[in-house]
């Protein structure tokens, strides 16, 4: 996979900038970008100097689940994952972040409970946010052998993508 201009950059500022001086902010930006492009063992990296710096911040633990678990390293997902609940159990991205551990675990029950309690706590004007968790729902429910309710959360995303509320 080519990388991006912005991944380029990234790369770049990292290597003019000492990984210690530069603010978590952009080892949070550098390693979206990276898990982006599917390289998942600096994106870790980033994200663990990010943690380092904010030790209490919950998008940072989603990035280290996320790279965890595209380097297959799920016992390290869920430590992961467990510090969000632990630190904010309301908080939309962590309830995300565990739906999605649970399905790459094949736990597709416990990923819809995630995933409903995670879109009943994402504000309504969030509309693209509510439905990629409604498909995330449609997965597990379809995992579970659910169709129709699939089929229903499916729709409902189609509605809240073509602006409904």
């Amino acid at each position: 996979m080519r990388p991006t201009a912005a991944a380029v950059f990234l790369l770049l500022a990292s290597m003019v900038i000492p990984a210690a001086a530069q603010p978590p902010e952009n080892h949070k930006a550098q390693a979206r970008q990276l898990l982006r492009d599917g390289n998942h063992e600096q994106a870790l990296r980033h994200a663990a100097e990010a943690n380092r710096a904010m030790p209490d911040d919950v998008e940072t633990y989603a990035l280290l689940s996320e790279a965890y678990q595209g380097l297959g390293r799920m016992r390290d997902a869920e430590k992961a994952v467990q510090w969000m609940l632990d630190l904010r159990p309301e908080s939309p991205l962590s309830l995300a972040s565990a739906a999605e551990l649970r399905m790459a675990l094949g736990e597709a029950a416990g990923a819809a409970e995630f995933y409903r309690e995670a879109f009943r706590r994402t504000q309504r004007e969030e509309t693209a946010r509510r439905a990629e968790l409604l498909e995330g729902a449609a997965r597990a429910y379809r995992a579970m052998g659910r169709v129709e309710t699939a089929e229903l959360c499916l729709k409902e995303a189609e509605r809240l993508r073509k602006g409904g509320i």
